[in-house]
Formats: C-alpha cells, structure tokens, sequence
C-alpha cells in the first residue's frame, strides 16, 4: 500500500509539535523564508517526482512544527535536490533545502532508510 504525503491527515490532539521547528529550519540558511508559502502548490507541480513527494506539504508541516513526522516520513528521503522546486517557487521559499536540512535532522536521530545506511 502506497500512502502519499497529499493522503496523510494529522490530528494536532495526538501529535507532538515542536514550536521551535520552523525557527530551526529558518536559522539554517534559510531567513524564515518557509514562513512566506502560500501553498500554491507550483513546486511540487514542478517537481519531477510530484507524483510520489509533496513538496509544498512538507513546508506545511514545518510551519505546523511536526517534527517527529517529517523526520520519519519516507517522502523526505525520495527527493533527489535538483532544485526545480526551488528554482519555480514564487516566494523563494526553497523547499529543496528544507528538504535536505530535514534528512540531516532525521540522520542525527539515527533515523535513515536501510538502503542508505553504510
């Protein structure tokens, strides 16, 4: 079973949110810009694997300070870092490397998929 970024539902009474999330993620060479999507959507219409990755749902859950579920969620993992979500994003939002700082906060916790680790 498939289950894609655009099917996840969070119920905030049962979820653990993290407020300094986004003030993480905006002091990693990032200036807070995450604060400015308007969930367009245009990144991930952009993105080549739009399909499977949500892009502009990941700065959503950023914003939202749902750590532990962007750290576990496989979809971090499917981005490749070509940018072209950056590069189409009207906001400068960058999602890319939200994306990227999100993995490197996953792989302190220890948390990466078996195909990637040594």
């Amino acid at each position: 079973m498939r289950v894609e970024v655009s099917e996840i539902v969070v119920s905030l009474k049962s979820t653990k949110v993290d407020p300094f999330l986004k003030q993480q993620i905006a002091h990693s060479e990032l200036d807070g810009r995450s604060l400015l999507c308007t969930q367009c959507g245009i990144c991930t219409s952009g993105c080549p694997l739009g399909e499977y990755i949500k892009p502009h749902k990941i700065v959503r859950m950023v914003n939202l300070g749902l750590r532990d579920q962007l750290i576990h969620l496989r979809e971090i993992w499917l981005c490749t870092t070509c940018f072209t979500c950056s590069q189409r994003c009207p906001q400068d939002v960058n999602p890319a490397n939200i994306i990227f700082n999100l993995k490197n906060t996953a792989s302190r916790h220890g948390i990466i998929p078996a195909g990637l680790r040594e």
